[in-house]
């Protein structure tokens, strides 16, 4: 795909998952690769455990950071629930999902201020995605995968290495690579390109 045609992503999560690292990395990494990049960030009612909403827009020709529905072609969703959500309302026809397992309630599901609580199993919700007409839905146990690297705080990496794999997506492994060198945290660099490496191979063994 040309880094100059739009192409919509969505991280859904919540609090204390990394999306803000998360959209730093793949902002860092349309910079690197040239591609125009737009991005916009909701929290809920907390900023650790309340539900977390990223839009980023990526190449030339969009009017602003903010998605239309029914347009997102790309869905990161770091927590399944919340994942199921935004698609409901995002999710373009054929779209692709990177999913993770492990499912962690957002804390307006906790504190009953959701009455439209969607299903909280994994095979509902991949069976409401196929519904919604979803492409691609890779699962990813990002967790094991970022123990397997060094620790548990690298889970959103892994799910960005799985998202880079798919077909379509613009952002280069090169490119996320090096995102993850802007993004700063340094700390955990080695770690993180660790669980990047991780994630995409997971993605392109269940491609293969």
């Amino acid at each position: 795909m040309s880094p100059s045609l739009p192409t919509d992503v969505i991280l859904a999560g919540v609090g204390g998952q990394g999306s803000l690292f998360a959209s730093r990395v793949l902002a860092g990494a349309a910079f690197h690769q040239g591609v125009s990049v737009l991005m916009a960030e909701t929290y809920g009612v907390a900023q650790r455990g309340g539900a977390v909403f990223s839009q980023i827009r990526l190449g030339y020709g969009v009017s602003g950071p903010l998605i239309p529905r029914g347009e997102c072609r790309f869905l990161l969703g770091l927590e399944p629930i919340e994942a199921l959500r935004r698609a409901r309302d995002y999710l373009a026809p054929g779209g692709s999902v990177v999913l993770n397992t492990r499912i962690q309630l957002p804390l307006e599901t906790k504190m009953a201020k959701i009455r439209s609580q969607p299903g909280s199993d994994l095979a509902t919700i991949r069976d409401e995605l196929e519904r919604l007409e979803a492409g691609r839905i890779v699962e990813v146990d990002a967790l094991a995968l970022a123990m397997e690297a060094g620790g548990p705080a690298t889970a959103n990496v892994v799910l960005l290495g799985a998202l880079s794999c798919l077909p379509g997506f613009p952002l280069t492994g090169e490119a996320m690579e090096r995102g993850i060198e802007a993004a700063g945290g340094k700390a955990y660099l080695e770690r993180n390109l660790l669980s990047l490496a991780k994630g995409r191979e997971h993605g392109r063994r269940l491609e293969n």
